[in-house]
C-alpha cells in the first residue's frame, strides 16, 4: 500500500488562529517538504496536528506544564467575550493507492472568563463539549462517510497506531531512544513489524476451541477429568503470569516515561553545575565532620598523655636525685654489695667460720660491724635495681616538650582545614542559592526512586518469565499424560484427534511466529549496522552494531568494546535514524515520515551526511522536516534542493500574540 499526504488544514488549532493550509508534493522525485520556524513558534504543533487528527493524541505535547487546550487560546477568548460556542479542527487529505481520502477531527466548545480574570491580566477557561472524527473515502465508485469508532478502526488499518512512532518522529525523543535499555522497545517494534496479528488471533481462537473440546471429552471420559482440570489450572496460571508480565512491562514503561519527563525538566537547568555544587557541598560537609572528629580525637590523645605524664613531671627533681645517688654508689664501689647480710647472720648463729674454726669474741664483733654496713648496701641495691626505671622516666620526661609540640601542631592543622572547608562551604552555598535546589533535588530523587522501581519490576518480570517457562514445561507433561489417556479410549477418538490437531497447529504457529521475529531481528541488525556506519563521519571508529536474541543493542568500536553507553548526542541520533530507516526497509511499508527537530545536536559534517542520504534511502516516501533556522543551514538547503519543489518550503511566523502563528509558503 502506498500512502502520502496531500493537504493539511488547521482551523483554530493551537497556535494557528483562523485557517491555515499546507500542501505536500506527491511527486516521488520531489519528496521533501521543509517547514522552518524558531523554537516555540509552532513547529511541533504541525506534528501534533497530524497525530491528533489521526489518533486523538499529540506526540509532542509539553507535559512539563499544564497543557493548553487544543483550541487556539485567542479564539477561546473571542468566544468567551461574545458568549459563543465555536469549533477547532484539523483536516487531512491523503492519497491511498491513487485515491483521495479526507480525515477530519473536530472539537466543539465554549470559553468563559476565569474567576481570576482582570483587565490587566485576562484569563479564560475552555469547556469541550464534542470531540469527533470523520473519514470520507471512496468505496465501489461512491464516497462513503464513517465516524467515531468505525472511522478510528479504518485509520488504524491504514496506518496502525502501534507503528506511528516510526512515521511521526520527535528528533529529541529519537536521540534518547538508545540512551537507556531499548530492548523492550525493540522487541515491541519487531512484534509490530512482524504483523502477526492474524496468527495471534488464530492462536487465541484455537486455544478457545481446544478448551471447548477438552470439556466435551471430559464429559464423555471421566478418566481424563483430573488431568484436564490440572491443565486448565496450569493454563490459567500461565495466562496470569503473562498478564502480570504485560502489566509490569507497562508499569515499567510508565515509570520510564516519568523519568524522561523529569529529564526534560532538568534540561532547562544547568544540572551538571548544580550536581557538581551539590556533590561538592556534601564533600565539604563530610570533610568538616571528619576534621572535627580528628581534632577531638587528637585533643583526647593529648589530654590522656598529659594525665599519664603529670606524676613524672611533678616528681622530676626527686627522680633525678635518686638516680644521682645510685650512680654515685656505683662509682665508689658500694654497689652492688659483695656479701649478703643473711650470710653473716648465719655465721653468727652457728658460732663457727666456714672453715670450721670457732668464732672468738673479737670475730663476732667484726662480723656484726659488717652486717650493719651490708643493710645499708642492700637498701642501695634495691635502689640500684630501680635505676633502669628511673632512667625510663627521665627519658619520657625529656620527650614531653616534643610530644606536646606534635599534638599542638596537629590540632592547629585540623583547626585550619576546618576553617578552610567552612569558608568553601559558605561560598558553595551562596552559588546553590541561585537555584531552586529543593525542586531539582526532588526531581532527581524521584528519578532515582523510579529507576529503582524499574529495577525491582525487572526482577519481577524475570520471575513471571520463569513462571511462564515452568508452567510451559508442566503443560507439556500434562499434554503427554492427556494423550496417553486418550489412547486408552478409542471411543472418543473424534475429540482426541481434534485436540491433537489443534495442539499441532498451535505448535506450528508458535514456530512460525518465532521464525518470523528472528528473521526480522537479523535483518534489522544488518540494516541498522549498514545505515549507522554510512551516516557516520568517523570512518573506522565503529565496526559493528548488534541486536542479540534478548534485543540488547551493542555498538562495537574498532577496539572491540561495546560503546553504546558512551556515544555522543549526535551519534545517538544517527543510530536512531539508522534504526528507523532499517525498520522501513524491512517492512516495505510506504507512508510519509515527519520529523520534528531532525538535526538537533548534529555537527555540520553529520548534518551533511544525514541530509544527503535520507532522501535517497527513503526515495519512495514523503519526507517532511520541521526545522529551526540553525538546522536549516546552506549545506542542508543544498542537499534538500534536488528533492524539493519550490512550493514545498514553508516558514512559520510567530505573531505578536505569543499564542498565535501563521504559515508562509515559500517565504512569501
Amino acid at each position: 500500500m502506498q500512502l502520502s499526504l496531500d493537504t493539511l488544514t488547521l482551523s483554530n488549532y493551537r497556535y494557528y488562529y483562523g485557517e491555515h493550509n499546507l500542501h505536500f508534493s506527491n511527486d516521488p522525485k520531489k519528496n521533501v517538504t521543509v517547514i522552518k520556524g524558531d523554537n516555540g513558534a509552532g513547529k511541533s504543533n504541525i506534528l501534533n496536528a497530524l497525530t491528533w487528527c489521526l489518533y486523538n493524541e499529540e506526540v509532542h505535547a509539553d507535559k512539563k506544564t499544564v497543557s493548553l487546550p487544543s483550541m487556539n487560546t485567542e479564539y477561546i477568548a473571542e468566544l468567551a467575550l461574545n458568549n459563543k460556542e465555536g469549533e477547532a479542527s484539523v483536516t487531512l487529505t491523503i492519497n491511498v493507492d491513487g485515491e483521495m481520502w479526507e480525515i477530519k477531527r473536530t472539537i466543539i466548545g465554549y470559553g468563559e472568563k476565569d474567576p481570576s480574570w482582570t483587565e490587566d491580566e485576562p484569563k479564560y477557561r475552555f469547556h469541550e463539549s464534542f470531540n469527533g472524527l470523520k473519514v470520507i473515502y471512496p468505496s465501489n465508485g461512491d464516497l462513503k462517510i464513517v465516524e467515531g469508532v468505525v472511522a478510528q478502526q479504518l485509520i488504524n488499518e491504514l496506518l496502525p497506531s502501534a507503528l506511528r512512532s516510526f512515521f511521526f518522529i520527535d528528533g529529541e525523543q529519537l536521540r534518547e531512544f538508545f540512551k537507556v535499555d531499548a530492548s523492550d522497545n525493540l522487541q515491541e517494534a519487531i512484534e509490530k513489524l512482524s504483523q502477526l496479528e492474524l496468527v495471534k488471533k488464530t492462536e487465541s481462537s484455537l486455544e478457545t476451541y481446544r478448551k471447548y473440546l477438552r470439556n466435551k471429552l471430559q464429559e464423555n471420559n471421566p478418566a481424563t477429568s483430573l488431568i484436564q482440570k490440572e491443565i486448565v489450572n496450569k493454563e490459567t496460571l500461565q495466562s496470569k503470569f503473562k498478564a502480570d508480565k504485560e502489566r509490569l512491562k507497562k508499569q515499567s514503561k510508565d515509570y520510564q516515561t516519568e523519568i524522561d519527563l523529569i529529564n526534560d525538566f532538568l534540561q532547562d537547568y544547568n544540572v551538571g553545575t548544580i550536581s557538581h555544587l551539590s556533590k561538592e557541598n556534601a564533600r565539604l560537609e563530610k570533610s568538616i565532620k571528619d576534621a572535627k572528629e580528628n581534632y577531638v580525637k587528637e585533643l583526647n590523645s593529648k589530654n590522656q598523655y598529659l594525665v599519664s605524664c603529670a606524676p613524672r613531671i611533678l616528681l622530676k627533681d626527686t627522680i633525678d636525685d635518686a638516680y644521682n645517688i645510685i650512680q654515685q654508689l656505683i662509682e665508689v664501689g658500694d654497689l652492688p654489695p659483695k656479701i649478703k647480710e643473711s650470710f653473716i647472720q648465719e655465721l653468727l648463729e652457728k658460732g663457727t667460720c666456714v672453715c670450721g674454726t670457732p668464732l672468738t669474741d673479737e670475730s663476732r664483733k667484726t662480723l656484726k660491724n659488717y652486717a650493719d654496713k651490708i643493710q645499708i648496701s642492700e637498701l642501695t641495691g634495691i635502689a640500684f635495681d630501680g635505676k633502669a626505671e628511673f632512667a625510663k622516666h627521665q627519658d619520657l620526661i625529656s620527650e614531653f616538650p616534643e610530644k606536646i609540640d606534635s599534638f599542638n601542631e596537629k590540632l592547629e592543622y585540623y583547626d585550619d582545614i576546618i576553617s578552610k572547608f567552612e569558608i568553601e562551604r559558605q561560598k558553595n552555598g551562596e552559588e546553590l542559592l541561585k537555584y531552586n535546589i529543593s525542586e531539582i533535588n526532588e526531581k532527581i530523587r524521584k528519578s532515582t526512586e523510579l529507576a529503582k522501581k524499574i529495577g525491582e519490576i525487572n526482577i519481577k518480570i524475570k520471575a513471571t518469565e520463569r513462571g511462564i517457562e515452568d508452567t510451559e514445561k508442566d503443560l507439556k507433561n500434562l499434554y503427554k499424560q492427556e494423550n496417553t489417556e486418550k489412547e486408552k479410549s478409542k471411543a472418543h477418538s473424534e475429540f482426541t484427534d481434534k485436540i491433537e490437531l489443534v495442539q499441532d497447529t498451535l505448535n506450528v504457529l508458535k514456530i512460525v511466529e518465532e521464525r518470523v521475529k528472528e528473521k526480522i531481528r537479523l535483518s534489522l541488525e544488518e540494516n541498522t549496522k549498514k545505515y549507522f556506519l554510512s551516516f557516520l563521519r568517523e570512518e573506522g571508529l565503529f565496526r559493528d552494531v548488534m541486536i542479540n536474541r534478548d534485543y540488547k543493542v551493542s555498538v562495537i568500536n574498532n577496539q572491540g568494546w561495546n560503546n553504546l553507553g558512551d556515544l555522543s548526542a549526535g551519534q545517538y541520533l544517527i543510530l536512531g535514524y539508522a534504526f528507523v530507516v532499517a525498520l522501513r526497509t524491512i517492512t516495505g511499508y510506504q507512508a510519509p515520515v515527519i520529523v520534528d527537530t531532525p538535526l538537533g545536536k548534529l555537527d555540520p559534517t553529520h548534518q551533511d551526511n544525514i541530509t544527503k542520504n535520507l532522501p535517497k534511502l527513503l526515495d519512495k516516501a514523503q519526507l517532511i522536516f520541521l526545522v529551526t533556522s540553525s538546522e536549516y543551514t546552506p549545506t542542508v538547503q543544498k542537499n534538500f534542493s534536488p528533492y524539493m519543489e519550490v512550493s514545498s518550503y514553508y516558514e512559520i511566523q510567530k505573531c505578536q500574540n505569543i499564542t498565535s502563528a501563521r504559515l508562509i509558503q515559500n517565504g512569501n
